[in-house]
């Protein structure tokens, strides 16, 4: 679910402008902090609900027995992380994620799956599911399927490889 939430903040517009975001931004992953700021200082910060996406996973709930299914403001940051810290989400054999997706490439550790925005952060959850938080999450899946533009994408490092969205979930820990 994504709320019509309104920026007032100047985007991003020179190098210096960007070095300083991305020292803020390693400061907050450090201190675990809100990117909601970088997101919009980025350029990203509202979202339209996408069409078909509720249609696509209730046909997977009429196909596959025994799916749960969350939508709409239910989908957040918290939810999923608090099925991963009490071992439930250690249950489930595939996920499906059918929502915006963002690939930063001058900062690809922003990367991010974008869950419920609200006009409000919710105990500091800033509505993106970024690589960092998604390597954290406890998961055995056999398949994630990312249903979301850019998750695809990822920037080449020597010696790393390919490093995106769906990085994170290879990182994940078990």
């Amino acid at each position: 679910m994504y709320d019509a939430i309104s920026y007032k903040i100047d985007m991003i517009e020179n190098s210096s402008q960007l070095a300083y975001l991305k020292k803020q931004v390693y400061t907050n992953f450090e201190t675990g902090g809100s990117m909601r700021e970088a997101y919009e200082l980025l350029g990203y910060g509202e979202w339209k609900n996408l069409p078909n996406t509720l249609l696509e996973v209730k046909s997977i709930k009429e196909i596959v027995n025994g799916s749960e299914i969350i939508t709409s403001s239910d989908v957040t940051e918290e939810r999923i992380k608090t099925l991963s810290d009490n071992g439930e989400l250690l249950n489930y054999k595939v996920l499906h994620f059918a929502t915006h997706g963002v690939f930063i490439p001058s900062i690809p550790e922003l990367s991010a799956l974008v869950l419920s925005q609200f006009e409000e952060e919710r105990d500091n959850e800033d509505g993106y599911l970024h690589m960092g938080e998604i390597a954290e999450l406890k998961l055995q899946a056999d398949f994630v399927n990312l249903s979301a533009c850019e998750t695809g994408l990822g920037k080449i490092y020597g010696g790393e490889g390919v490093v995106g969205i769906n990085t994170g979930f290879l990182n994940s820990r078990s």
